[in-house]
Order: C-alpha cells, then structure tokens, then sequence
C-alpha cells in the first residue's frame, strides 16, 4: 500500500486586504473565504485590516496637470505628470478599483486600460492620455469582490475574481474596436468553469499558458491552464506541493542558469517564502527551491529583471510588523537551486509595497499610500534601487495601511503609465524618464550547419524615445558577419538583420546585438551554434533496459550529446518502433512524459540527437515494464477529527482487496487525470470535513468524469459535506444522477438497501461524528441505493457503463463492520474488476519442421484477491500444449505461462499458426478475463527455378507450344503461382503448380498463338514467373521468343 502525501494549504484567501471589506467597505458584498491558518493570526489581520480601512473619498475628473515644483494639483510628484484621472463613478462604479492591465491593438496601435473593479471589469480607451474614453463594463460573473486580476493573452482577457464560483472570464478585446455609443455592459465570450475563486492570475505570453493561484483547487497552488486557443481554455496541470501561491511570474527562462534555460520557470511568492518552479511538463512540476527569507511577514509579490538574473520582492505586512519603511528585497537569480538576497532598499516612506513590475530598466511600483513610484535599475546588481519618479495619488498620508495605489501597467508603447487608486478610481500618468529603445528579436539562437545565411527581424521599441538609432554586433567570431536591411533605424521601427557564416569553426559563439546612438546604447545576447557534422549516439541513462516496476509516469534520462542543438525521445511498444505511443523534442537530457502509460506493459525507448546539421543515429533502445496498481484506489478526503480511514481499510481487508491510497490532508490536492488511470474502483469520502474542501473540486470532478467515461470505470463516493462545500455541480447531476439536494436534513437513524443493494438492511446508523446528511433527489436515469426510515432518499446509484454510488450520509456511520464489509462487497461485486492480464499480448515463435515452439506470456493477477487461473487454448490447428492450470497468484504477483506449438513434420503448404490463450478467474468464472495470442512459423527455406527460356518459330494462325519446367529448390514442399506478361496471348496448361516436394519438378506446357495476320519477321516475347506460396518474395522467371516464319519443324517445337 502507499500513502501519497499532500501539502496542507496555508492560507486559502489573500491575507493583504480582507478587511478592507470587513470594515467601512461593507456597504458591498464579498463571497467569503475559508482559511486554513490559526484563528490566532487570522484575527490579527483581520484586527490590522479593520483599524486602516478608510471610507470611500469621492473625487472629480482631472484633466492634463503637468508636475511641477513636487506637485501635479493636489498630488505630491517628481517627474511624473499627470495626464487625466477618471473617478471610480465615472468608469464603472462599484465599490472600489484594484488590479489594472492595459492592451495595445495590433491593428492601430490604440492603447486600452483593463480596470478591475468590484463590480466588474472596466474597458477605458487611453490612445489620446489626454481625453480617455470609458467604454464599458464586463460584469463580474457571480457576486461583486474586492479583489480581481487581469492579464492578456494575444487580443483576449482572461479576469479571475475571489468572488465564490467565478472562474475565469474570456473577453475579446478586439470588441473594443467598434463601440458604438458608450459605455455599454459586455458579455463574455467564453468560460472556464475548473476553479471557482481566485485570488491572481499569471499569463505566459510566450508559452500561451496561464496560472490560476490561490484557487479552491491545487491546495491554491499554480492552477495550469492551456489559453493557446483564447476561447477554448483547457486544465493543463496542477502544482500544489508548496501551498498556497499568492502570486507568481512564470517565464521562458533565457537567464543566467544553464540548467534551466528554455525551460518555463514560475518564480512564486507563497507567503512565506520565494518560490521557484519548473512547469515545463505541465504534467509533473518539479520545485526547484524553497527560499525564506530573515523579516518575513507576508510575501506578496515580485518581478524579474528583463534581464532574468535578479528577482524584487515585495512583503506586505513586514512594515506593519517591524516597523521599517517601504522595503523591497533583491535577489540574485543566478543559480535557481540556490537563490539569495542581495541587499534590500527601503524607501522614503512607511508604506507597505503591493505590486510592482520592472521594464526598460526601471521598476514600477504601486505602494499603497505612496502611490506610484518609479526606481532606476540601474546599481541592481549592487543591491542599490534610487527612486526617480513617483506620483503619490493617495493625499491623506503614507503610512503603512492598505489604502492607495492597487497596481500599475508601465507597458505601453506610448510611455503612458496607468494605475489604480482602491478608493479613488483610474490615474494616467505620463513619466518623464531617460529614455532609450528596447531591442528584440525574432531569433535569439542561430543554428548552421557549415556556411550559410540566416536573417530574422528586428525591432526598435520606444519608451517615448524618437530617433535615429545605429545598430551592430560588434563581438561576432571570425568568419562570420551580419548585415542590416536598414542601418541607421527610425526608432520605434524594425530592420531586418542577416547572419552570414562563411569560414567559421564549429562551436557555440554568444554574441550581442548593440543599438546605439549618440548619447545611449543598449545591447541584448544572442547566440551562434556552428556545426560541421550531425552530432553522436545517445547514450541512455534511467530507466534502465530490463527495468521493472516503472512509474506509469516515467521520467527518462540520457548523457549529453557532443554537438548536439536538441533531442527526440520515442517510446513504443514495440522493439522496431512501429507501434509509438509518444514522442517529444527538448533541448535537455531529461523528460518526463505527459501522458500515463499502461500499467504493467512492456515498452521500449529511444533518443536521438538533432543540430544543424541533421539527426544521428537513434541510441541503442532500451525495454523497460511498467509497474503494478492495484485495482482500487481510497481517497482520504476527511479532517481526521475523528480519522475515519480504517472503516474503509478494515472493509477492504476483510474483503481481501489491494488498494493504494491518496491522502489529500484536508485539501484539494486531489489525484490528477493520469493518477487516476490505472485504476478500475475509486473510493472516495470526506468523514467529516465540511470546511469547503469536501469532495472532489471542479477540476477532480472534470478528472473523474473523464475518467469515468473513457475506462467504464467504478466511483463510490461518501459525504454528508460535498453538496455543503461545492454546492450542486454538473458532475453530481451528470454522473452521480443527483437532481437536487437539501442540505443537512436527512436526519438517517436506519437506511435500507435498494437496486444493487437489495436486501440489505435496514442497517443501523451510529455516527462517529456530528449527523449532517443530506436528503437526495435523483434524476431519472439513478435508482435508490439507500432509503432511510423516514423515506428520505440517503443514497443514489446510477450505470451508464460506467457506475458511481453517492452516500450522502457517512459510509462509516454504518453499525458493524460486517455491514460495511457487505456494502462495500455489493458495489465491489457490480463493478466486474479485471482479474488477470497477460503481457505480452502478443507472441511470435518460429520453429523447423516436427519441432516445437514455446511461447512465453507473463500473466499477472489483476484482481483485489488470491486467485487461481484456468487455461484455455483456441484457434491453433497445429498441436499445442500448456499447463490447465496457473496459480495461485496474490494480487500483482506475476507468473510465466509457457506455451508449446508442435509443427508438422509432414509435408504441408500451411508454414504458420495462430493459437489464443485466455485466462479464466477461478474465483470469479463471469469476471473480465485476460487474452494473448500467439503465431508460430516454420523455419524453412523456400526455392524455385523456372527453364529454359526459349524460342520458337510459327506461321501466321498456328499454335505454337513449348514445354517448360518448375523445380522446387527449396527445403519444404510448396505451390507455386504462374503469371505471364506478352502481346499475343500464350497460355499455359494450368496456373497454380504443386504440391512439388524438395527437389522435385513439373513440366508446364505452354500454347502461343501466333495472329493470322501477323507480318512474316514479327515476335512476341512472353514473360514468365513462378512465385513461392511459402514466401511470395522468392520468384523465378524465364523469357519464351516467337517469331513469325515458315519452318515446318524446330525442336523441341512442334508446329501443327
């Protein structure tokens, strides 16, 4: 048995701003979370949070206030102007402003802010700074909540909320393009449903994933979504081994660690701690390190430099702890395993730090009741930030409450900058920065094979910046040169840069691409790979060939390839490769697969390197055996107040059932999609656990039900709290048949058993904890599975191939363990479970004339209990032989069956035979049986020989007819089929020749017909050929000449 651990969710709901609603903004409502932390601390913040909530400050619009002498009207400034404010009333209203993003439209270059209010989302068009326009409002997709995230995919919105049951909405942000008469209300173009609450959302622009965090799901770790088609999001993975995410960037890591560059990195504030990982395979997060940190309170936030070597952190209570102003931590990202803090900079002020983002070497930060200020990156590395600019959009003071600046997007081509106020509604901003361009290019690894040319696009982007900008690569190696479609570039603008490798060596050559002008300069790395050859052979590491017990999750391994750019794993079923069931590319020497394999099946694999220059040769491959799973799998979904897990294990001990459990330790770290598949049974109950995490969440439940449906499987599901935590789901109407439910009213003293548990009861009910059941209403397709006293349906049960049984009262709430044990036997007995499997299904043997052939097959026990096997062979027509009997085996114990095929001695055309092994359940004769087949050939060599090859002459209108002669130089007797190619239409005696014995030969007489009206000189030649019926790739054939003459005899032709 195996225990799978879980972590336990920290904090399921953001700490930072939870009583802003608590307290004077409580004239809204907010759905309300459920923490799993000590009542201790949640009081102290919820005290904190109630002492600094500030009433709601209504303000007019402003219009374009330059700064000047350290104010812009009524706000305190340095080199930041402002260019309009909107007032929450005048965009959408609702209780408050928090998170703020903006869109640049591909088409015009029109710049849109994305406005998070409680009410909603707010679309404001900032192309003119000066005179924005409100367009409308997305409303939210439940109730109405403080917090609300927003990030961009392509032209498309993707907003969470920590609004209970909200999802993730999907908004078309090219709809902005055609308001006709604003403001107006937007609908969402599409939804997803696998996560209700969130506190933040994170978008990898350049993988199209996007990261849910601080969900219901994943223990509030990094939800995974797929968002490459923006209208049809799908659930791509789960990372929860570290808790609750409060925030988190992920990346295409292109940063100083070797190890991980091309990988997708996801750098995590959780709470306690920095947070790296690698979600490259969506499937099977790895952590690369845990880093807490001396003065934490709350980590919050944090940004990546551009250049992805340093990391700045925010902590939001750590001022209100310790009493130190604003301070943001740097760390150095150099090595990701072992990351650490360089210094920190505190502020001017003793605001606490919410959010900030760093472009064009600055950092943007929105610090609450400091608002908006800017820091040069300049001395990062020094561990120095110096505050440039700021806006302090929040008059009354800038103390350390969570009033002020939300957020900021400093990303516009324009240099507008935008931020929220909470209370105070939409600042747009214009600072005056040194400017300069930033650089990028399509390609930032150039690969040759030898000499060529390469070229990608360039392009110039301005941060206000207009000029003339001169580019160059001034460290290329010898032998290679670049070139430049336009050189000097307009900035903003684009060129188009050419790599020309004439005579330069094989190696790796970084190099960097420098824009300059008079008084700036900026480079950005790019690399060259020349190669003289396709690289070497693989060498595989893990798993090793002849490995067994292998997860159904592998992990593969294999050396570094000199040479090599990148590689292709193949994994098949099959020795030749025939049959792959999956293959990736991936530029490291590690993978692990995304998609289960099947349990206890032989497999076999292979890598090959790539570069430049072509692929190599494919490793050497490797075989390898998946593991053993049981049959069943316990989930252990309660609170252990009381542990009520050895109901359920002493039921299947008693029954002698294998089983493998998954402990969710009172979270939704819920088995995945490919946890699920090897199992055929799922019993799942949540004791008495009623703190929103009963039952299986959104995205279990979109597991299960596929599960479910693709394997016909088995869920029998106990929980008095599921319908209480997760209300009334699809899933529980689709595949549980329930219609409705009230909630805590089943009030079961006795239930009876009904459909498949006819007969049983009525059973009497002592709860070992407090009696919340539910009453249940069923939809037509269920049947009753339980019935209490008080006709209260307790408990449904549904088939539609697959079967599920839903108990809303406790399962351990039944008196006696031999009740649970016949319960628990009914459900067990309908489910049909596999007992026996074979591998592998397939076996192919080749033995001589009157000799024999064995066949080996593994059998393994698939059942939940010792069992014994009959053996039964069919469809051979040669004689064949194996034991009656296999056993017994214990669950998961693999046995050898060895089957013997007798060949005929005798001559004989028939040179294979097909015989099926099936495995028939002594316990169980009616249970699921296991089938292999087997073929067997004869080891011969066939032969033939076809002559002479002749010619003849004949008159126009006569016969002629040669005798021509077949011999079997083979070793086993055979048949043979004649064919003939020619003009005239010569035609043998007959087609098909044989039987002929080894050595033996027939005579063929063959007719021409020579045409009446052919001309005196005129020939047809007749082609000829024999093919073997034991093997139609061994052939004879022989060419017969006709010519039109008058010669009365010609041996051995006769003319008649």
């Amino acid at each position: 048995m195996k225990i799978q651990p879980s972590t336990f969710s920290k904090i399921l709901f953001p700490l930072t701003l939870f009583l802003l609603l608590a307290g004077t903004w409580s004239h809204f409502s907010v759905t309300a979370q459920t923490p799993d932390v000590s009542e201790t601390h949640r009081e102290e913040i919820m005290a904190r949070q109630e002492a600094d909530a500030q009433k709601l400050n209504p303000l007019a619009p402003m219009a374009a206030t330059p700064c000047v002498d350290g104010m812009a009207g009524p706000y305190a400034c340095l080199d930041v102007d402002l260019l309009a404010f909107m007032p929450l009333a005048t965009i959408g209203g609702g209780g408050g402003s928090n998170d703020i993003w903006g869109w640049t439209d591909p088409l015009d270059g029109k710049e849109y802010a994305l406005v998070g209010l409680t009410n909603g989302t707010s679309f404001v068009d900032v192309t003119n700074p000066e005179t924005p326009v409100y367009l409308g409002r997305l409303p939210t997709q439940t109730s109405n909540s403080t917090w609300r995230d927003i990030k961009v995919y392509e032209n498309y919105a993707f907003i969470v909320s920590e609004a209970g049951g909200h999802g993730m909405q999907v908004f078309d942000l090219t709809r902005l393009r055609d308001v006709v008469a604003p403001p107006v209300i937007f609908t969402t173009d599409a939804f997803y449903n696998q996560f209700g609450n969130a506190h933040n959302i994170a978008i990898n622009e350049a993988t199209g994933f996007a990261y849910a965090i601080g969900t219901s799901t994943c223990s509030g770790g990094l939800h995974m979504v797929n968002i490459q088609n923006p209208l049809t999001p799908t659930n791509a993975g789960c990372y929860s081994a570290d808790g609750y995410t409060h925030d988190t960037q992920c990346v295409l890591y292109s940063g100083p660690d070797a190890d991980y560059q091309g990988h997708e990195i996801c750098f995590s504030s959780n709470e306690d701690s920095i947070t790296v990982t690698d979600v490259t395979n969506k499937a099977a997060p790895v952590l690369i390190s845990r880093n807490t940190y001396a003065g934490s309170a709350y980590a919050h936030q944090g940004w990546l430099t551009e250049d992805q070597v340093y990391f700045l952190s925010d902590d939001e209570l750590d001022e209100q702890s310790f009493g130190h102003n604003t301070r943001t931590r740097i760390w150095d990202m150099t090595d990701l395993d072992e990351p650490f803090i360089i210094d920190f900079n505190d502020g001017p002020n003793p605001s606490i730090d919410h959010n900030l983002y760093t472009h064009n070497g600055y950092a943007y930060m929105s610090n609450y009741t400091s608002g908006l200020q800017i820091y040069d990156l300049e001395e990062v590395a020094n561990g120095v930030l110096t505050l440039v600019a700021y806006f302090d959009s929040y008059t009354p003071n800038n103390n350390a409450t969570f009033n002020g600046s939300w957020s900021n997007y400093p990303y516009f081509g324009s240099g507008t900058v935008i931020h929220t106020g909470i209370g105070e509604g939409l600042f747009i901003t214009r600072p005056q920065l040194e400017t300069f361009i930033t650089l990028e290019t399509e390609t930032q690894a150039f690969a040759f094979c030898g000499a060529g040319s390469q070229s990608t696009l360039v392009s110039l982007l301005s941060n206000a910046y207009t000029g003339d900008v001169t580019l160059s690569t001034p460290d290329l190696p010898a032998g290679t040169t670049s070139s430049f479609e336009t050189n000097p570039v307009l900035a903003p603008g684009t060129t188009v840069m050419t790599l020309t490798v004439a005579s330069t060596s094989a190696g790796t050559y970084p190099f960097n691409l420098l824009a300059e002008d008079a008084n700036n300069a900026i480079s950005t790395p790019l690399s060259l790979d020349v190669f003289d050859a396709a690289p070497g052979t693989p060498t595989l590491l893990t798993p090793a060939s002849g490995a067994e017990s292998v997860p159904f999750v592998p992990t593969f391994t294999w050396e570094t390839v000199a040479g090599a750019g990148a590689y292709r794993l193949e994994v098949a079923t099959d020795a030749t490769f025939t049959n792959l069931v999956y293959t990736a590319e991936m530029t490291t020497t590690t993978h692990t697969i995304t998609a289960a394999l099947d349990e206890l099946t032989p497999y076999h694999w292979r890598v090959v390197a790539q570069n430049a220059c072509g692929e190599g040769l494919f490793s050497a491959s490797a075989s390898f055996t998946t593991q053993f799973v049981p049959s069943v799998l316990l989930v252990d979904d309660d609170n252990n107040s009381p542990n009520v897990r050895s109901y359920y294990t002493a039921a299947l001990d008693s029954l002698g059932l294998t089983y493998d459990v998954w402990n969710t330790a009172n979270s939704d770290d819920e088995p995945a999609a490919y946890d699920l598949h090897p199992y055929e049974l799922v019993i799942w109950f949540t004791g008495s656990e009623s703190n929103g995490a009963a039952g299986p969440d959104a995205e279990s439940e979109a597991n299960l039900a596929s599960w479910l449906t693709a394997q016909n499987t088995c869920l029998f599901l106990s929980g008095q709290d599921y319908y209480n935590d997760r209300g009334l789901t699809s899933f529980m109407q689709a595949y549980l048949g329930v219609n409705s439910v009230e909630t805590d009213s089943g009030n079961y003293s006795v239930v009876t058993g009904d459909s498949i548990f006819d007969g049983l009861g009525p059973l009497s009910l002592l709860y070992p904890f407090g009696d919340y059941s539910d009453r249940l209403y069923v939809t037509g397709s269920a049947q009753t599975a339980f019935l209490g006293s008080n006709d209260h349906l307790a408990a449904v049960y549904k088939q539609d191939g697959y079967q599920t049984t839903f108990m809303a009262f406790p399962f351990e709430a039944i008196y006696g363990a031999n009740n649970r044990k016949n319960v628990l036997n009914r459900f067990v007995d309908s489910c049909d479970l596999s007992v026996a499997g074979a591998t592998p299904t397939s076996s192919a043997q080749a033995a001589s004339p009157g000799a024999s052939a064995t066949h080996t097959i593994q059998v393994v026990n698939l059942g939940t209990t010792s069992d014994t096997f009959n053996v039964v062979i069919s469809g051979n027509q040669w004689d064949t032989t194996a034991p009656e009997t296999l056993g017994p085996l214990t669950p998961g114990e693999v046995a050898v069956l060895e089957v013997n095929v007798h060949t005929p001695a005798l001559a004989t055309v028939v040179v294979s035979d097909t015989f099926t092994v099936t495995l028939v359940s002594v316990n169980d004769p009616q249970a699921n049986t296991a089938q292999a087949t087997g073929i067997t050939y004869l080891n011969v060599t066939p032969g033939v020989a076809l002559n002479p090859a002749l010619s003849g002459v004949g008159a126009p209108g006569s016969q002629v007819i040669y005798n021509l002669t077949v011999t079997n130089t083979g070793d086993y007797t055979d048949h043979y089929t004649l064919s003939i190619s020619d003009t005239w239409g010569a035609d043998p005696a007959f087609s098909l020749t044989g039987p002929i014995a080894p050595g033996e030969s027939i005579t063929i007489p063959l007719m021409v017909q020579v045409p009446a009206g052919a001309s005196l000189g005129e020939s047809d030649t007749a082609t000829l050929t024999v093919v073997s019926g034991l093997d139609m790739d061994v052939l004879a054939t022989v060419q017969v000449t006709t010519t039109v003459g008058y010669y009365q005899t010609f041996l051995p032709v006769m003319v008649r």
